[in-house]
């Protein structure tokens, strides 16, 4: 649940300023961020919408600063909760109908978006469970599959995301967007490549599936052994002959039509769910389990 406002009355904060011009210094600022070198220096990336800074503000994202244009911002439980943050102390600024549109990625922005600082965490602060899996990307570079992939990660348990290589950016706006929230919520990790990720899974007996179209076994007739470390490779390359003989598991999705191969996104929520459900179809054969599939 969202804070609905604090235990004790707080005085209400001066009035924003309205800023107006499309060429004022924060929102040229905040405009830039829509690339990755300025993301990058500043650390910190401009989320949009109404649900992604709700879900930004409900995980307790490191906000810096609330973006608001009055005139856009229709929504009542919206208004609420730009009222209630500002009461508890976050700073914002209020923008102007057409200086919210110059920074906005979208034909019809809704009039909210947040500055959030960027959240990367180490494999080291990476603490898996018995039924922790994991996803390892390999140079994937489409940011709009990244961020379906971490949503996707986030639907079977937020366990953790493992960048390695030249890998999308999870904070560009199409990752952002395409995450619907679950950027907040899952552990980005950057790897420089395959070594430090694959020394971290042996140290904790994580198993490692890795996937290629020239797999011997289809991914549904292996047995999956939780935690799991799932590595993904790129679009277009797929993964290196390196890193396929260092998984413990490879598996290849069957192509039954025409298609040559599925959408890495599609692809990762194929695999995600098969090991998931795995799991749960052994929970459902243990004593107690409540079942006898």
């Amino acid at each position: 649940m969202l804070p609905i406002g604090p235990a004790e009355p707080v005085r209400a904060p001066e009035p924003s300023a309205l800023i107006t011009s499309t060429s004022n210094q924060l929102v040229r600022w905040a405009r830039g961020l829509k690339l990755r070198k300025n993301r990058e220096a500043e650390g910190v990336f401009l989320v949009e919408g109404i649900r992604a800074v709700w879900e930004a503000i409900e995980q307790e994202a490191p906000i810096e600063k609330l973006l608001v244009a009055p005139d856009l911002l229709e929504s009542d439980s919206a208004t609420r909760l730009v009222e209630t943050q500002e009461r508890l102390g976050l700073p914002s600024k209020h923008l102007g109908a057409a200086a919210f549109r110059s920074l906005s990625e979208r034909d019809q922005p809704t009039g909210l978006a947040a500055i959030v600082r960027t959240a990367f965490t180490t494999l080291g602060e990476l603490v898996p469970s018995h039924e922790s899996i994991f996803v390892a990307l390999d140079r994937s570079s489409g940011p709009g599959n990244l961020g379906a992939i971490v949503r996707t990660a986030d639907s079977v348990g937020p366990s953790g995301v493992v960048l390695m290589g030249d890998t999308a950016d999870p904070y560009d706006p199409q990752a952002v967007r395409a995450s619907m929230g679950s950027i907040f919520s899952v552990p980005l990790v950057r790897a420089g490549g395959l070594e430090e990720p694959l020394a971290w899974a042996a140290s904790w007996g994580l198993q490692v599936v890795t996937t290629s179209a020239r797999a011997t076994s289809e991914h549904w007739a292996v047995r999956y052994r939780l935690p799991l470390l799932l590595v993904l490779g790129s679009e277009s390359h797929g993964l290196s002959p390196e890193a396929l003989e260092r998984g413990e598991l490879s598996v290849r999705i069957p192509m039954r039509g025409s298609a040559s191969s599925l959408n890495l996104a599609v692809a990762a929520g194929v695999l995600l769910y098969e090991i998931r459900g795995q799991e749960a179809e052994a929970e459902e054969v243990r004593p107690g389990g409540g079942g006898t599939r």
